[in-house]
């Protein structure tokens, strides 16, 4: 219902008591659209803190998926796994960008990995192992050769050795 003096005269209020409830009623107003204003900064006031920290948030995941996918890179390059940490540590990564789940430019970025780090890419040298006692030559042993034995005892010796002839 609409406040005005019109209705205020239906109910019966005289003129003196119509005038006391219109500015009661304005006061009221007043005071409402000024709740109304402090209400709407302080929303604003926090909307602005919300969206500062979900920059924040967001920047520092943005940041750790950079690391994260560095970090494989230099695996794939073949930097050493104790050194990884330390190239993170040096590496600027402003220019790096993510597209997609990957590195953009990983060719790049691969070949300024082995450029600046070479020194952390560990080298593989493959060496076969040092026989002290090289096995003299000699035949196969055959299960031919352990049937032919003729002495029953080392014919059983010859076949517990060597179960593997006789599927044992």
């Amino acid at each position: 219902m609409k406040v005005t003096r019109e209705s205020l005269a239906r109910m019966g209020l005289t003129e003196e008591q119509q005038a006391a409830v219109l500015a009661a009623y304005e006061e009221d107003m007043r005071a409402g659209e000024e709740e109304a204003k402090a209400s709407r900064a302080r929303y604003e006031q926090e909307r602005g803190a919300f969206e500062a920290y979900r920059r924040a948030n967001e920047e520092r995941w943005a940041e750790a998926e950079k690391r994260r996918l560095y970090r494989a890179l230099l695996a794939r390059e073949g930097v050493a796994e104790k050194r990884r940490d330390a190239v993170l540590r040096a590496t600027d990564f402003s220019g790096v960008r993510v597209r997609d789940g990957k590195l953009e430019d990983e060719e790049a970025l691969a070949s300024a990995i082995r450029e600046e780090w070479q020194d952390f890419i560990g080298q593989t040298v493959t060496r076969g192992a040092k026989v002290e006692t090289p096995p003299q030559g000699g035949a196969a042993v055959t299960r031919a050769g352990i049937l032919s034995l003729q002495d029953a005892g080392e014919r059983q010796a010859a076949i517990a050795r060597h179960r593997e002839l006789f599927g044992i």
